[in-house]
């Protein structure tokens, strides 16, 4: 299973990353590791797919994946960096 995981990581290389990681998850591979979802939610994040990335991080929690608390300061990161982008979007466009 850690093989997979290091392929995982390598995921951003190929054409569309996020089959690499849609691939893994039908199959359960890494569905009890941190590091996977974490990966996953970075990638959707930085494709600009927000909310993709919060329902990863939510089923990384649901599925208590370790470690959790490395996932958890993880997912408190993302929440941080959303909240100040829509208060950067509000402030654009002039919403205070």
């Amino acid at each position: 299973p850690l093989h997979h995981l290091a392929r995982a990581s390598q995921a951003e290389l190929l054409p569309d990353p996020g089959d690499v990681f849609k691939y893994c998850h039908g199959r359960g591979i890494g569905a009890g590791v941190a590091l996977f979802y974490m990966a996953w939610a970075w990638l959707s994040e930085h494709r600009g797919n927000f909310p993709f990335a919060d329902r990863v991080y939510q089923r990384g929690m649901a599925r208590k994946a370790a470690p959790v608390d490395r996932l958890a300061a993880r997912y408190r990161e993302f929440q941080r960096r959303m909240y100040r982008r829509a208060l950067n979007a509000a402030a654009a466009s002039g919403i205070t």
